[in-house]
């Protein structure tokens, strides 16, 4: 079973350990939660697992879950920051968000499986600032999504790019 299931609306969530679950944490019925400084890890299924409903998650620390976050139906209102992404199979993992935007920026993501899978029915998400780093499938995307937030802010720092950075913009 999971750790913790959420069944009311916004609730605050700050400060835990959840591992060892099959999911640390489900919420599939309500929304506006706010999901930071935790350490979610060993979920044999998902670190957090969101369905229709939306969420702020950052500062959180996730390692060793199958899929360390994924959202499914669930779109507005999310948000997804700052937080750490290592050792899971799917870092970020995003399926039928349709056509919301999901801001998804400054995280670190590495040393995982697949650091952001995106499936084709999650469209219009802005990911950028992130770090990809230390492994072959930094990101797979099916969808339309934006990888860039524009010049000069830029897009997100991969290290295994050997393009170069043809308009200079910031790091």
């Amino acid at each position: 079973g999971s750790v913790l299931n959420l069944a009311v609306s916004w609730v605050n969530i700050t400060g835990f350990t959840i591992r060892n679950g099959a999911n640390g944490i489900t919420e599939g019925v309500s929304g506006g939660h706010h999901i930071f400084n935790n350490n979610i890890s060993g979920n044999t299924n998902d670190g957090i697992f969101f369905q229709s409903a939306s969420g702020i998650f950052n500062n959180n620390i996730f390692t060793g879950n199958t899929r360390g976050l994924y959202l499914y139906q669930a779109s507005t209102g999310s948000e997804i920051y700052d937080n750490q992404f290592s050792g899971n199979i799917y870092g970020i993992y995003l399926s039928d968000t349709g056509a919301g935007t999901i801001p998804v920026y400054n995280n670190t993501i590495s040393n995982n499986g697949d650091g952001i899978y995106i499936l084709s029915t999650s469209n219009d998400n802005l990911i950028y600032h992130n770090s990809f780093m230390s492994y072959t499938n930094q990101s797979y995307d099916e969808g339309t999504n934006n990888w860039d937030s524009g010049y000069p802010s830029g897009g997100n720092y991969r290290d295994n790019w050997v393009s170069p950075d043809t308009l200079s913009g910031i790091n």
